[in-house]
């Protein structure tokens, strides 16, 4: 009979957790430069802002 260690479920969710807490973080500054631009002003084409929602969409779903 094989015993369950929960030791073996609780690392792998804790890291993949943190791991999504990291790269959401990380995404969230990197939107900020991407929406804010290098001078601070609105994307000034449909390409820039278009990159945005793609990545939005893709995490979202």
């Amino acid at each position: 009979m094989q015993h369950f260690r929960i030791e073996s479920i609780a690392f792998p969710l804790i890291y993949v957790t943190f791991l999504e807490a990291l790269l959401g973080w990380q995404w969230c500054l990197l939107r900020a430069a991407l929406l804010a631009g290098v001078d601070g002003s609105e994307p000034q084409n449909r390409s820039e802002r278009s990159v945005v929602d793609a990545i939005d969409s893709f995490l979202i779903s």
